[in-house]
């Protein structure tokens, strides 16, 4: 059968050759997507749901690591090396670390996190303003919400009070190589690229090629950030760290994608990928090979299929690979399992959708965003006592989710409990003050005699 298209990594990957990948620990914060114009930070947004964040420029410009103007040249061409900048003050300029060219438009995306150290040196200060005799003084429960409500909330000056640090990992929307921006051949040169503008990458990326390296990587990188967070056990269900790997080349990434967050482009090539991964392919032989067949052999290689593959330039590959399904991690398949629900869900297909998410769910019991989902699905059956249920196991899970709050807060004032859907609100409203419903709920919150009652959507 053919498969198009199919570039360098896949090629390799049938072939049964190393893949290039660049290994990078993931800091579990808040996404932020930074916006420079003419080098100038303009905007810094929430991720939000995907298509609408939160404006949090105003909180963004009182964090020390990111610069509020990129440096760089005009002359295009490969970044070499660099160095991120370790902080600064109000007005500052990071320092010149080379000549990456500098796009009139760069969206910018990281993370903004706290370090465990700091989180840990925060909260013993809060202690001592609560021992001093301080009111309206608390300790925090994790680093993530900590971070996340300090850059969510409206007054600067707090937001400069908390030891936010950030990390640069991508880019969204550049000027075009034919408008005069630059052109990368792989993450690792945008990863560069990003250092050289004067952005902090952490020190622990590197590139490893094949599973051996990949594996090699990971214990020292777990030792290098033991006192950093909050990836690394500092949540529920954490369970010792995360990592990302990405394949090296940024024409490839696309195909790894599993995520409906993934922009239009890359879920067409993620698409692609699969409907070839799983075409009917004619094997080789219809025998299989007998026991104790020597790799190699003609005997053992009657398990294998043919592939013809036909590659953008016309081009025919022909490539003999195994005829079994390469696995997938418990992760995949259960963000896989998701996905399929969520598109159940918007075809109002509520049972198979429910037991998509169920399935999610015992691959990952961790999964708050399954959970979360399934609380929608008794939502909609006018079900709102087990609704909030499954909200509550969401922010069990994972309690910086804005939206898993709001949408317990709603469950529970459909099902009769005010007291406990403005205990929902409250969190809500902290997480994400500047939602479009947080002023009304926060009038009921501190008015209900006389503020209009919320009235939660069916």
């Amino acid at each position: 059968r053919r498969a198009e298209p199919l570039g360098g990594e896949a090629l390799a990957v049938l072939a049964g050759e190393p893949l290039a990948f660049v290994a990078e620990p993931k800091f579990d914060g808040l996404a932020i997507s930074l916006r420079y114009e003419d080098g100038v930070l303009v905007q810094a947004a929430t991720r939000g749901d995907g298509e609408t964040g939160e404006d949090v420029t105003h909180n963004i410009r009182t964090i020390g690591q990111i610069p509020l103007r990129l440096v760089g040249t005009s002359d295009a061409g490969p970044p070499q090396g660099g160095r991120a900048p370790s902080g600064g003050s109000e007005g500052r300029e990071a320092p010149s670390v080379g000549a990456a060219c500098l796009p009139a438009v760069v969206e910018v995306r990281g993370e903004v996190y706290m370090r465990r150290d700091d989180f840990e040196a925060l909260n013993a200060r809060q202690r001592e303003r609560i021992a001093a005799g301080a009111k309206n003084e608390k300790t925090f429960v994790n680093p993530r919400n900590t971070a996340a409500g300090a850059v969510r909330q409206l007054d600067p000056a707090m937001a400069r009070q908390r030891p936010l640090s950030f990390f640069a990992y991508g880019l969204g929307e550049v000027t075009p190589p034919a408008q005069g921006g630059p052109a990368f051949d792989s993450h690792w040169e945008v990863l560069q690229a990003l250092r050289q503008w004067g952005l902090p990458v952490s020190g622990l990326v590197q590139q490893a090629r094949g599973a051996a390296e990949l594996a090699a990587y990971v214990a020292p990188a777990v030792s290098s950030i033991a006192h950093q967070t909050p990836a690394f056990g500092s949540l529920p269900g954490s369970e010792g760290g995360e990592f990302i790997f990405e394949l090296a080349s940024a024409q490839e990434q696309a195909l790894s994608g599993d995520s409906n967050q993934l922009d239009a482009k890359a879920s067409a090539l993620a698409k692609q990928a699969d409907d070839a991964r799983n075409a009917q392919l004619q094997p080789v032989a219809q025998a299989t090979a007998p026991a104790g067949a020597a790799p190699g052999t003609a005997a053992a290689s009657a398990t294998a299929v043919q592939v013809t593959l036909k590659g953008l330039d016309g081009t025919d590959t022909a490539i003999a690979t195994s005829a079994a399904p390469a696995p997938i991690s418990a992760r995949v398949a259960a963000q896989r399992a998701n996905d399929r629900g969520l598109q159940l869900y918007k075809e109002r297909r509520y049972d198979e959708a429910e037991a998509a998410f169920t399935e999610a769910l015992k691959l990952q019991p961790k999964f708050a965003l399954a959970a979360n989902n399934l609380g929608f699905i008794y939502y909609k059956r006018d079900k709102p006592a087990e609704a909030a249920r499954w909200y509550r196991k969401a922010i069990e899970m994972d309690g910086s989710r804005a939206l898993a709050h709001l949408n317990l807060g709603d469950a529970l004032l459909r099902a009769g409990d005010e007291a406990g859907a403005q205990a929902a609100y409250r969190a809500f409203i902290e997480l994400s003050p500047q939602h479009a419903r947080a002023a009304g709920l926060k009038a009921w919150i501190e008015h209900p005699d006389s503020a209009p009652k919320p009235e939660p959507p069916r």
